[in-house]
C-alpha cells in the first residue's frame, strides 16, 4: 500500500511505527551502540532502515552532543528518506514549545515527537516521554535501544 508521506492519517502513523524494519546492509546498528558505550566524542550518525512489509526507506539518525558537557543532550529520530518528514523523534536535554492551544505548551523534560499531519512541519508537536515505552530515557544506550524497540527496528 503506497503512503502519502505528506498527509498520513493517525492509523497509518501507528501502523508504520509498529511495522517491522531492518537496517540496510551498509548500516550497522551495533556500531552506533559501541560508540555509545565509549561516548568519548560527539556522535552524529545516520543510517538507512527499510520497512520489511511496505518497502519504505527510512533514515535513522542519532545525535549526541559533547559527552563532557554537564548537561546530557541527545536526539534520536526516524524519518522518511523520500520526504525527510519525521515519523518519530525523541529529544533529551532540550526544551520544546508546542503551538498555541496544544498542552503542555512548553516542555522542558525528555519528549517525543510523533508525525502529525495538522502542521506543515510534521514533528511540530511534542509530548513528555511515556515511561512505559522509554523507562531509561536519560541513559543514552538504553534510550537508543528503547527507540529501536518503539519503532520496531531489528
Amino acid at each position: 500500500m503506497p503512503y502519502d508521506e505528506t498527509n498520513l492519517e493517525d492509523s497509518e502513523v501507528k501502523y508504520l511505527i509498529d511495522s517491522l524494519k531492518n537496517p540496510s546492509n551498509n548500516f550497522d546498528i551495533h556500531e552506533v551502540q559501541k560508540k555509545l558505550t565509549t561516548l568519548s566524542e560527539e556522535i552524529d550518525s545516520t543510517g538507512v532502515v527499510l520497512g520489511l512489509v511496505d518497502g519504505i526507506e527510512y533514515k535513522l539518525h542519532f545525535f549526541c552532543g559533547n559527552p563532557q558537557s554537564p548537561k546530557k543532550r541527545f536526539s534520536i529520530h526516524l524519518r522518511f528518506a523520500q520526504s525527510n518528514n519525521h515519523l518519530a523523534r525523541v529529544d533529551v536535554g532540550s526544551y520544546h514549545t508546542n503551538p498555541e492551544g496544544i498542552r503542555p505548551h512548553r516542555i522542558s523534560c525528555p519528549h517525543i515527537h510523533i508525525y502529525d499531519n495538522r502542521y506543515k512541519k510534521k514533528d511540530r508537536i511534542a509530548m513528555p516521554i511515556n515511561g512505559n515505552n522509554f523507562p531509561n530515557i536519560t541513559t543514552i544506550i538504553k534510550a537508543y535501544q528503547d527507540f529501536l524497540d518503539f519503532t520496531n527496528i531489528n
